[in-house]
């Protein structure tokens, strides 16, 4: 007995006769299933190939009929941050008060002598400053585009 299960231990053959059986006859039905459906529809679609052309058309064209009304998104935050998150929910206070996406700008002021606190060196960065508060140019929505329609401050209160 021991030597009949090394044998097959050998062989590689593990499965039982029956089970290769069993899977033989479930193989053979699923294939004559198949045989006999599709040669149904194909009888079917040479018999009748404009129905089939006419039903293929229509599905398409009941399928096609939401492209339309399909709604193109490119915010990042509400593509990839869900609905009812504390994130987004911040967001939409944030657009409440500030009215949108903000761009924050910096400048970077050296100092030339090497004191930045110096009052030269302060009244120059106040000089640069009010020459960056001076420029507006024409808007295509507003008449013109300035520091004050840019602050950040102006939608709440209007000080900037």
């Amino acid at each position: 007995m021991l030597q009949t299960q090394a044998r097959k231990s050998e062989s590689g053959d593990s499965a039982p006769a029956s089970c290769v059986a069993y899977a033989s006859r479930l193989s053979a039905l699923i294939s004559s299933w198949m045989d006999y459906h599709f040669a149904r529809w194909g009888n079917f679609v040479g018999k009748r190939p404009g129905l089939v052309i006419l039903c293929a058309l229509v599905f398409f064209a009941i399928c096609a009929s939401g492209i339309p009304s399909l709604e193109e998104q490119t915010d990042n935050s509400r593509l990839w941050t869900p609905k009812d998150s504390r994130a987004q929910k911040d967001r939409n206070v944030f657009e409440i008060y500030f009215g949108g996406d903000s761009r924050r700008q910096s400048c970077i002021v050296e100092a030339l002598d090497g004191n930045i606190l110096s009052k030269a060196e302060l009244l120059d960065a106040l000089d640069v400053f009010d020459q960056l508060k001076n420029i507006s140019v024409p808007g295509k929505l507003t008449p013109t585009i300035d520091y004050t329609y840019l602050c950040s401050s102006s939608y709440g209160d209007g000080a900037c």
